[in-house]
């Protein structure tokens, strides 16, 4: 009897070291993979940086060179958007990120949005809108605003639109944060994989990133208590919503939605 316990003891601890032994090879799989990633996309836009810079001569019109400096600072701008994305994605890893929940309007949030994300859509030639600015929901709003300007900023770079739409409505206890474009859409199977960690869109082609973004919004709606995900069907193009609890003391969260 003893022996044979002993065998059981020794069998289950051969497959806890076994599951142990894959966790830590997955990890340093996707450390590897982070770290090709990393590299391979930061060369990109520190390349071209360097290209346009050889082209500002000592002693040049301001004017003639106006253009290749222009072109200096967004190469500059791409590699610095690139190591946030790098940089939020190991704090989400490491734990380091801690949500302070508080009630906030989707007007807050979307205002955030449209601030930072504003410009690089008016340079994209894409106009964005919002509606349902009234609602209120309990989330961090930092963390919120971060999480949907992934999103928007997916549609300015990848949708190929003209059109982005950012909207509240309730559903039930929820309220449901959409970001909508008028673009390709995705392919079938993108909704599958494209919140996982280095994953992009069939149809995103050679326009960079870690393919972080939708993995990182992921990791904040799960911090707060939320989800996220594609809504099939809405619009031609993409349609990716955030769903987080809807505050209780807001007037307009009495009326529910039966949608």
């Amino acid at each position: 009897m003893k022996e044979t316990a002993a065998r059981a003891a020794a069998d289950a601890a051969r497959r806890e070291l076994a599951a142990a032994l894959a966790v830590l090879a997955r990890e340093r799989d996707a450390k590897t993979q982070f770290i090709r990633a990393a590299s391979h996309d930061l060369q990109r836009p520190l390349q071209a940086a360097a290209l346009y810079l050889d082209r500002v001569k000592p002693g040049g019109r301001a004017a003639e060179q106006a253009p290749s400096i222009g072109s200096v600072r967004q190469a500059l701008n791409a590699a610095r958007a690139l190591v946030a994305a790098m940089l939020e994605h190991l704090k989400l890893e490491s734990g380091a990120v801690r949500p302070q929940v508080t009630r906030v309007t989707a007007g807050e949030v979307f205002d955030r949005v449209l601030l930072t994300q504003g410009p690089a859509a008016a340079l994209a030639g894409i106009g964005i809108s919002v509606a349902g600015r009234g609602l209120s929901l309990r989330a961090d709003p930092i963390l919120l605003a971060r999480a949907l300007e992934n999103l928007v900023a997916n549609a300015i770079r990848h949708s190929g639109g003209r059109r982005i739409v950012m909207g509240a409505r309730l559903r039930g206890d929820e309220v449901a944060l959409m970001v909508v474009d008028d673009g390709r859409g995705l392919a079938p199977g993108d909704e599958a994989r494209i919140f996982s960690p280095f994953q992009q869109g069939a149809h995103v082609g050679d326009t960079g990133g870690f393919g972080l973004g939708l993995s990182s919004t992921w990791g904040l709606m799960a911090l707060m208590e939320g989800t996220c995900g594609v809504q099939p069907g809405l619009t031609r193009g993409a349609a990716f919503y955030i769903r987080l609890p809807a505050d209780r003391a807001d007037p307009v969260a009495g009326v529910r939605c039966a949608a």
